[in-house]
């Protein structure tokens, strides 16, 4: 797992780190047995629904529309969203692409470099994108809190989202104000 404040790639990000803002980061590598690890940690975390990672974009795109539908899939992916009403997490088997988090104390992005074996875990409250790789191709599983509805719903951040019980409740446990 590599990761690195965005706007100085430079500057590592240690796990301790991610985990002090709520961001759970495990390595389990990708093996026969592997799911059946993770499954066991989603299940300690409380986690209780799960389902697998849409695998290939290029395809949901085409069946959307075409260019036009992965131009517009492009821009959701990219578009900063924050999880609503349950923590997910998300357990990388092969392909990759990019966790974007924010840095709760200084606003900042960190980008997590996904890879298989990756397991990340988002509180709910905490601002997050994803973005493919130039493989455009990602495996894994998801893990939800809530349900699925809960898990992937999110909105684009504003001042109306900061202010919300979710993103104030997920500060408050990092010991910060919103």
């Amino acid at each position: 797992m590599q990761a690195y404040y965005l706007s100085t790639p430079s500057k590592p990000v240690t796990p301790e780190a991610l985990n002090s803002f709520g961001f759970k980061v495990a390595s389990v590598p990708v093996t026969s047995t592997s799911q059946s690890q993770v499954s066991a940690i989603a299940r300690e975390r409380g986690y209780k629904t799960t389902e697998p990672m849409p695998d290939d974009p290029v395809q949901r795109w085409t069946a959307r529309g075409g260019q036009e539908g992965q131009v517009e899939q492009m821009k959701q992916f990219y578009a900063q969203e924050k999880t609503t009403g349950c923590e997910i997490m998300f357990y990388v088997t092969s392909g990759g692409g990019f966790y974007d988090v924010r840095d709760p104390t200084s606003n900042t992005w960190i980008r997590i470099t996904a890879v298989p074996g990756l397991v990340l875990a988002l509180p709910a409250g905490a601002y997050h994108r994803y973005i493919i790789d130039a493989e455009i191709a990602a495996k894994g599983f998801l893990w939800m809190k809530g349900s699925p509805a809960e898990a992937n719903s999110g909105f684009a951040r504003s001042a109306e989202g900061d202010k919300s019980a979710l993103r104030k409740a997920y500060l408050s446990s990092l010991g910060l104000s919103a």
